[in-house]
């Protein structure tokens, strides 16, 4: 029999160490009740939760969890040792249920226009009609934090509308082509910018092949005519209804986000006797559209270019004409369960400029 390495030695001393240490401090019981020790004196000072990590064991106290649980319960989840009252939510999604245990997959928020709709024959004709209702996002519409992938879907928007703007004045025989590939184009860059963030993707972009994701991306979309819309508010006009409409959505349990704007005035508003709200709502307003000038512009385009009116009548105005007069909302919708395994993504690529 070969003899033992010391290194070999050395390994199974290390390992047997924590079990020659624990049977080292702990003495046999004495054989009568008269060779007992007399108690341990502490010192006066010493605190109790010095005392009862090695007096009560975790797996002691986390029996006596489990026995005052109720019928249905289960034992609370443990972080660094400690049993947590509710379970951990990811950052930003807020608390979704208030059971002990729950596994609930929290809401998933969307803008109502998204994803857009393929273009074809069949929808050529409402996609650049000119009486269409077209969305348009900003930090007016869509909430300050937690949300960026709403303002990548904001900005995907944005984009495809600008571009179908174009390619509708083009000849008869080239606008479905135009469109089209734009819209693929569009996709394409929305999907690398999910892939770029450290969130989970938007689940099309993770359906595999370009033509799976295209497919899904045409099956998902809310409006595949362009016909219809979804909720939205006029805040150009803040008339007392439309007032009443925020704030009795902001007394509500719902915690769906809210655009920026509409939280600005709710917090701000929605306190007042409804007399005053009106004046008030309109002076958020400004102060919104001055603070969102002068500290944005950089990261928002600003097609009409309001911000550039050095009046603030007038910059309001062009606010009310090509921003605020339709807000669309969020939708909530429970995202559809991923696959366990680890899917394969094929590299995304841009679509060609198709030829004019």
């Amino acid at each position: 029999m070969t003899a033992m390495s010391p290194l070999w030695l050395c390994l199974c001393y290390l390992a047997a160490w924590p079990a020659w240490t624990r049977s080292e401090s702990q003495t046999p019981p004495p054989a009568n009740g008269d060779d007992q020790p007399p108690p341990a004196q502490f010192p006066a000072d010493i605190s109790q939760h010095a005392v009862l990590p090695d007096a009560i064991s975790r797996e002691f106290l986390l029996q006596k969890i489990q026995e005052n649980l109720e019928d249905g319960q289960q034992l609370p989840i443990l972080v660094h040792g400690e049993p947590q009252a509710v379970p951990l939510q990811p950052r930003g999604s807020g608390r979704h249920c208030k059971e002990v245990g729950c596994t609930r997959k929290p809401p998933f928020y969307k803008l109502e226009e998204f994803p857009p709709g393929r273009p074809s024959l069949s929808n050529l004709g409402a996609l650049c009609s000119a009486g269409r209702t077209k969305p348009s996002y900003g930090p007016w519409n869509l909430p300050q934090t937690s949300f960026s992938h709403l303002s990548r879907q904001g900005e995907a928007l944005n984009q495809l509308e600008r571009q179908f703007t174009r390619c509708c004045q083009l000849a008869e025989d080239q606008k479905l082509p135009c469109a089209s590939n734009e819209w693929e184009k569009c996709l394409a860059r929305y999907c690398k910018q999910e892939f770029s963030t450290k969130t989970l993707p938007f689940h099309c972009c993770r359906a595999g092949g370009r033509k799976d994701r295209l497919n899904c991306f045409a099956r998902q979309a809310p409006f595949p005519k362009y016909e219809g819309e979804g909720e939205w508010l006029d805040l150009a006009n803040l008339t007392t209804p439309i007032l009443d409409s925020i704030c009795s959505q902001a007394t509500s349990q719902d915690e769906k986000p809210r655009p920026a704007l509409v939280q600005n005035i709710t917090e701000s508003c929605c306190k007042l006797p409804e007399s005053e709200r009106t004046l008030c709502a309109q002076g958020v307003k400004s102060q919104f559209i001055t603070a969102f000038c002068s500290s944005q512009r950089r990261s928002w385009k600003d097609p009409q270019k309001c911000c550039a009116q050095t009046e603030e009548a007038a910059r309001n105005d062009c606010f009310d004409r090509s921003y605020l007069g339709h807000v669309s909302l969020l939708q909530r919708q429970q995202e559809e369960e991923e696959e366990e395994a680890e899917e394969v993504v094929e590299e995304i690529v841009l679509p060609t400029q198709a030829a004019p």
